[in-house]
């Protein structure tokens, strides 16, 4: 009887990046924040502690279990063209800990990574990780040493001497298209990336020009403050309409600095979140068009035996009939042969004209023949998971791309409702407000020409200094 397969709630966030010293060394430590109902992880809701090397193994170990799927990329410790400052920065760590929260978040959701075994142990809330990461075969940069060749091992040594495969394949259509759609989304996310580079650029500006514009009117307030011989009063010592003046200024100027902040939280989650997630899917993106290269060379691993195959057969009909080995062919199986040998342990005389070379020439054709059954089996099995894996990414694709659209709408609504809130609230005392002009043509004359608005400017900046606005 087939066991239903069962799907267990996995939920996980990456928080809380803390930089940590041992020694002369640094490092960030990132909190996975983990709930489930997962018997495999045996507590319900739970923190475990990882740096980025974990991640970073958790990745490889993914890719050597599955090279023929496509592996959620990580954030890659050389491309840091769009963070600025050091690796221990807040805007590296904050941006890092939002990218390495999409990479579990997307290795969760497929179906086939879902279910593997070292997922569960990195996410266990135990010593086991420590025990398995000793345990695996690592080089000094924590890269997984391979000691067993892989199945496709061979033909690895074979790669690249065709410039474009020619086996026509069930899927062909199917590969023009996920092409065409991947560059065509990756030109998009770019034009999306410059547009709204441009769009932070003028809100900034926005942000320091409310800012400055607010400080303006700040000043305003002192001069209302002054009596016309400038010494500063109190507020119980003003009138009252002054007083509802004084306090209307300082409310608008006020309102006008809440405005410049709400632009500038609104460009911080736009830097640290919003582009920070395009870059990532542009990564994913890179990450499935490396994939399909595999693809290709899988398949021209496959004509590359084939073509030898066939030459070798020829030339051993050729032997049979009493002929003897053309120079061309000769280089080229004397070449196999070498390559062969350094994989397989084998070691042999080089071809003669003589039964024994006819018999050399079975064995490798025999070994060609295996060599090449296998390659197509991974050539297939390399087409059949892309497809696959285009479907999946497609789906995680259109959820990233809602969910970021959706957050970006909601920091919008947000800075539009608090500025909206803020200046419902402002009412200008219209009614109240009837100043006299004091001000004769002596007076205009003191405190507007030209040199005294500088002078007043000077004595609000000093002003404004001592009492620390």
């Amino acid at each position: 009887m087939k066991v239903p397969d069962v799907h267990y709630h996995l939920e996980i966030s990456v928080t809380n990046p803390v930089v940590e010293h041992e020694g002369s060394a640094s490092f960030t430590i990132y909190h996975i924040n983990i709930e489930t109902n997962n018997p495999r992880l045996t507590k319900s809701k739970y923190t475990v502690v990882r740096r980025y090397s974990d991640f970073d193994i958790l990745h490889q170990c993914l890719s050597f279990d599955h090279p023929t799927l496509l592996i959620p990329p990580l954030p890659n410790k050389q491309r840091l063209e769009y963070i600025k400052g050091g690796r221990f920065t807040d805007e590296f760590v904050s941006k890092r800990c939002n990218s390495l929260e999409i990479f579990i978040n997307r290795v969760i959701k497929h179906p086939v990574l879902l279910k593997s075994e070292v997922l569960m142990i990195f996410l266990e809330d135990s010593d086991y990780w420590s025990t398995y990461k000793s345990n695996l075969h690592l080089n000094e940069s924590n890269s997984i040493v391979h000691t067993n060749p892989s199945v496709e091992g061979v033909t690895d040594f074979l790669m690249n001497s065709f410039k474009k495969p020619h086996v026509e394949s069930k899927y062909s259509k199917n590969f023009k298209e996920i092409e065409h759609q991947r560059l065509n989304l990756q030109d998009n996310l770019n034009k999306v990336d410059r547009i709204y580079s441009k769009v932070v650029n003028k809100q900034d500006s926005i942000s320091r020009e409310l800012n400055s514009f607010g400080d303006e009117f700040n000043k305003l307030t002192i001069l209302l403050n002054n009596d016309f011989n400038g010494k500063y009063r109190e507020e119980n010592q003003l009138d009252d309409e002054t007083k509802v003046l004084v306090n209307e200024f300082r409310t608008f100027s006020e309102n006008l600095k809440k405005s410049g902040s709400y632009y500038n939280d609104l460009n911080q989650f736009i830097e640290f979140k919003y582009l920070n997630n395009l870059k990532d899917l542009e990564h994913y993106l890179i990450a499935l068009g490396n994939l399909i290269k595999l693809k290709d060379y899988k398949v021209l691993d496959y004509e590359m035996l084939n073509n030898y195959l066939e030459k070798a057969t020829a030339e051993r009909e050729n032997l049979i009939r009493g002929g003897s080995l053309t120079s061309t062919t000769e280089g080229t199986i004397s070449f196999l042969s070498r390559k062969l040998e350094s994989l397989t342990g084998l070691r042999g005389s080089s071809l003669l004209p003589s039964s024994a070379s006819i018999e050399k020439l079975n064995s490798r054709i025999s070994l060609l023949e295996r060599e090449k059954v296998q390659a197509k089996q991974v050539y297939e099995q390399f087409e059949k998971d892309l497809v696959d894996e285009w479907s999946q990414f497609q789906k995680v694709k259109d959820d990233e791309i809602s969910q970021s659209l959706n957050e970006l709408s909601e920091e919008y609504t947000r800075l539009y409702s608090k500025s909206y809130e803020d200046w419902n609230a402002f009412k200008l005392n219209k009614e109240g407000i009837k100043l006299q002009n004091k001000l004769d043509d002596d007076a205009r004359s003191k405190y507007f020409s030209a040199n005294a608005v500088i002078k007043n400017d000077e004595e609000i900046k000093e002003l404004l200094h001592e009492m620390k606005i």
